[in-house]
């Protein structure tokens, strides 16, 4: 009887190849993680697959793998949107300046915000026209951005 009978908490492959699993069991008040080769023939193994079968071990790496993505994904969004925020622009002139004076070496990342900020707009965000949004997409300044914006904005109250 392997160490963790009775006793498994969560199970999955801990690596691409689904060479290896973590076994995840309770030992009292603690969570304690072991590793296996997923070999057929090693008696550990066999004891986990009574307990935990290869469908439930795949469905929950599966699982777990996308609870890994989406927690990175809120990581780069929380990222994303603090980067956003860190250099806002702050008054009438220089927004003015940003538009009129842009300078492609110095403000890109700037023009980036600018994009990614115009399409989290509903107006953009509901809007089904693949060309304007293709417009903001490759704009090269940001009065092309704001352009584009218009003409979505247009659209969508005509």
């Amino acid at each position: 009887m392997a160490i963790f009978t009775g006793k498994i908490i969560e199970a999955y492959y801990a690596d691409p190849d689904n060479t290896a699993v973590e076994i995840i069991y309770k030992e009292g008040e603690k969570a304690i993680n072991h590793y296996l080769p997923t070999d057929m023939s090693h008696p550990d193994f066999k004891d986990l697959l009574k307990e935990y079968p290869l469908h439930k071990l795949a469905d929950t790496t599966i699982e777990r793998n996308k609870a890994v993505i989406n927690q990175l994904n809120r990581v780069v969004q929380g990222r994303m949107k603090s980067a956003m925020s860190d250099q806002p622009l702050k008054n009438f002139d220089s927004v003015i300046d940003f538009v009129v004076n842009y300078n492609e070496k110095t403000q890109a990342e700037q023009l980036f915000n600018l994009k990614l900020k115009i399409f989290d707009k509903d107006a953009v965000k509901d809007f089904d026209g693949f060309d304007l949004k293709k417009k903001i997409r490759q704009a090269n300044n940001p009065l092309e951005v704001l352009i584009a914006y218009q003409e979505i904005v247009k659209k969508q109250s005509s």
